[in-house]
């Protein structure tokens, strides 16, 4: 990851926890397949998988301010 990038990555965060859904959805847009995929190759089971990421999704949103 370039400066640039993680710049742009610590900017979005910012705006996140200052409540901009559009910046909460690019974040998401970025690490969903990465959420996803941890996940499942942990608990190997699509439903449970689609569960706990939604849990971690909202948990993380809930908590970002």
């Amino acid at each position: 990851m370039t400066d640039e990038e993680r710049q742009q990555l610590l900017d979005l965060i910012k705006q996140a926890k200052e409540g901009k859904q559009y910046a909460f959805t690019q974040l998401y847009n970025r690490y969903h397949r990465i959420i996803y995929n941890t996940i499942y190759n942990i608990v190997h089971n699509k439903d449970v998988t689609d569960d706990l990421v939604s849990v971690t999704v909202s948990y993380t949103h809930l908590t970002l301010p």
